[in-house]
């Protein structure tokens, strides 16, 4: 199955990191979920968005991110696929929360996106929009920081190899 990261540019490949970038962030839902239920004491207010829901979203970011970033190490080549797969979780969060900010007011609809103590229909928009969204975001960054450093590495060798 990962043979498909190691061309370099594929619907295969895409699809694959598509797949791997929305599990990471649905994984990390799932854990953060039986976290708080286990937990007491997540859901401290602060201001509109809760604590936990910060330390997830960072925790998210940082797990998607060196998924990127590791998955770039041992695949060089799946950058090039890899780098679009922000594009349609991307394109999905921004018409949703543009057509429900036509509905509502701001600081509603940014509640809606970004704080999980709804439990009503509004908390899918967290689940199936800003989560894919970062993991797939994240995901993405870490690639291409990665490729950056192995380009700038690359380069660098060339360089000193050439003047020798």
């Amino acid at each position: 199955m990962f043979e498909l990261l190691e061309q370099r540019s594929s619907w295969g490949s895409f699809l694959l990191q598509q797949a791997l970038s929305l599990i990471i962030g649905l994984l990390l839902l799932i854990v953060l979920m039986l976290c708080s239920a286990f937990i007491p004491g997540m859901t401290f207010v602060l201001s509109e968005v809760n604590k936990s829901d910060v330390a997830g979203f960072l925790l998210l970011v940082g797990i998607s991110f060196s998924a990127g970033y590791q998955i770039q190490a041992r695949w060089p080549s799946s950058y090039f696929a890899g780098r679009w797969v922000w594009v349609v979780p991307v394109a999905i969060w921004t018409s949703s929360f543009l057509t429900d900010l036509a509905r509502g007011p701001f600081r509603e609809v940014i509640t809606w996106y970004f704080d999980s103590s709804y439990t009503d229909n509004e908390r899918l928009t967290l689940v199936f929009g800003t989560i894919p969204m970062l993991s797939a975001c994240s995901y993405a960054t870490g690639l291409w920081v990665r490729f950056q450093r192995d380009r700038k590495c690359t380069s660098e060798k060339n360089r000193l190899h050439g003047s020798g």
